[in-house]
Order: C-alpha cells, then sequence, then structure tokens
C-alpha cells in the first residue's frame, strides 16, 4: 500500500464522536513496513476522523492487513508514526486497545466451546465490562450479528460467515470508541453481508456530536427543574417554563437525529436505504414513547430534509 488520502466509503472502520475522543481516531504519518526486503506498506498517510465509517480497498497482498495491524499495535512500523485515539502506537497499546473492538484476519475460538461460552470467555478478559453484565453483553451481541439461535452450537460446527459473525460479535461486547474489522463480509451470503452493512450503519447512527451535545443540556435542564421543584414544592410557572425548554431541546435532538439517519440512508443502495431506515423507525422511534418519526423511508425516497 502507497501513500493515499482517505476517503468516506463503507465498511472497515466505524469511530464514535464519544466524549474524550480525539480529532481524529486515527492516524499516520510515513508509514512504512518491509518483510526481508519486500514492501508491505510504502509511506502511508492516513487520517480516520472520528465519526466516520472509512473502507479501504485494494486487491490481496497490497497491504491492506498489514496497516490494520500496525494501527492496533500488533506490528512495529519499520518507519514511520501511528496514533489511534491519541496514543503513539505500540507503545500506548493498554490505553487505547481498551476502547477498540477489532476483528482481524478472522476470528480464533476454541473449537468445541459453543458460541455463547466463547463470547462468555471473551467478555471474562474484557477490563471495560463489568462481571455482573457479562450474560446480558454476550446475549445481546449474539443478537446484533443474528446468532441467537446457534448460540449454543459448538463453534467447530459452525460455517464459516457464522465464525465471522461471532468474531464480529466478539468486537461489539462493549461500547467502543473505534471499530475495525477485516474483511467483516469474508464467507457471508448475500443476506449476511447486507446484516453486516446494517451494523456498521447502527454503529455509525448510536454516535453522533450533535446528540450528545443536546444530552448534556437535556441532563443540565432536568437538573434546573429537579432544584426548582425542590424550592418549590409544585408546578409552578418557573417549573413550567424549564419543561418547555426542555422538550424544546429533546424536538431539537429528534430531527438531527432523523437527518442523521436519512443522511445515512443515502450512502446505500436505494431498496437497502429504505430498509435501514424502516428497522430505524421501529428500533429507535417505538411507536407509543413520544419519539415517533413516521414516514422515515419516504423521506429516502423523496430526498426531503
Amino acid at each position: 500500500m502507497t501513500a493515499t488520502d482517505t476517503r468516506e466509503g463503507a465498511g472497515a472502520a466505524a469511530a464514535a464522536p464519544a466524549s474524550g475522543v480525539p480529532e481524529l481516531a486515527a492516524s499516520s504519518r510515513g508509514l512504512r513496513k518491509t518483510f526481508r526486503g519486500t514492501v508491505a506498506v510504502d509511506h502511508l498517510d492516513l487520517d480516520v476522523p472520528s465519526g466516520c465509517v472509512l473502507g479501504m480497498l485494494g486487491p490481496n497482498g497490497s497491504g491492506k492487513t498489514t496497516t490494520i495491524r500496525m494501527l492496533l499495535g500488533l506490528v512495529r512500523p519499520t518507519e514511520g508514526e501511528v496514533q489511534l485515539l491519541g496514543h503513539p502506537m505500540p507503545d500506548g497499546v493498554a490505553q487505547a486497545l481498551p476502547r477498540v473492538g477489532a476483528l482481524v484476519e478472522g476470528p480464533g475460538f476454541h473449537p468445541y466451546l459453543s458460541g455463547m461460552d466463547n463470547l462468555r470467555r471473551v467478555a471474562a478478559a474484557e477490563p471495560l465490562l463489568p462481571t455482573k453484565q457479562i450474560t446480558a453483553a454476550v446475549t445481546d451481541a449474539l443478537e446484533r450479528v443474528g446468532l441467537t439461535d446457534a448460540r449454543n452450537r459448538r463453534y467447530r460446527a459452525y460455517s464459516l460467515g457464522m465464525k465471522q459473525r461471532l468474531g464480529l460479535a466478539a468486537a461489539l461486547l462493549v461500547p467502543r470508541d473505534l471499530v475495525i474489522l477485516d474483511e467483516p463480509t469474508n464467507g457471508l451470503d448475500p443476506a449476511g453481508t447486507r446484516e453486516i452493512r446494517r451494523v456498521i450503519a447502527e454503529l455509525h447512527a448510536a454516535y453522533q456530536p450533535c446528540c450528545g451535545e443536546m444530552c448534556q443540556k437535556i441532563a443540565a435542564k432536568n437538573a434546573e427543574i429537579r432544584e426548582a421543584l425542590a424550592k418549590s414544592g409544585g408546578i409552578t410557572p418557573e417549573v413550567e417554563q424549564k419543561l418547555a425548554e426542555a422538550g424544546a431541546i429533546r424536538a431539537e435532538c429528534q430531527k438531527a437525529m432523523l437527518q442523521h439517519f436519512i443522511d445515512v440512508s443515502r450512502s446505500m443502495p436505494p431498496e437497502e436505504g429504505k430498509r435501514y431506515l424502516a428497522w430505524v423507525e421501529d428500533k429507535t422511534f417505538p411507536a407509543g414513547q413520544g419519539m415517533a418519526m413516521p414516514g422515515m423511508a419516504a423521506h429516502h425516497a423523496h430526498g426531503d430534509e
């Protein structure tokens, strides 16, 4: 792989602009790696902004996996510098890697354990996952990748695509600031490929700087409401005003979320984008919770803002 610019695309890395995440989730300058005189990566300058989905494209042997391994600190560069979530690599692996989910060169699990038991072993080693939350995290990860029905089957009996999904589930056991996937659709049929793309889109949609700021505003406004209620002992004009202000912030956040989901859908093929919006509407804006957003697919179809 030679020096190149970054581009937004579908699938290799999804970075979340969560609190404490630097502007660049990953970067390299002059990155070079040689193996016994063979140049695998040649002076690569790479910037991966937080909050983007970036895909690296290239033929076999072009250095994509080697680049990923250097970003993760698994291989030391021959030349150049690498930063991951603001930490120099490989020296900063202890600080950076707990916040990163990665699937590199195919998953590796115990063949005679079930998919669920394999994930439990991985979860037990997660520094950011409390023991009491392991069962719930494993169950949720299996559901996200469509392996709930096969959770008790031995790993050796999994198809190639199912093994790939289990590896993705392991990368998603806890919320991540950055997810790096090396050929995540390898071995998957078209339906499985669509599911992986949906998961990537879901990861991208789940982290939005605008709504993060608005959530902080809502929390601050709720604190003001509690303080006003404690002083007055009931609903006063002041409390009503603060409730109205909190409602306006929620409405603004709802509008920003809708636009974000629509923008994500427009990066997909038309029919896939409509299915994605229908799924978002069902999961994110459920009826009866005051956050319904009817007709999201129609926004995608007509290009409404």
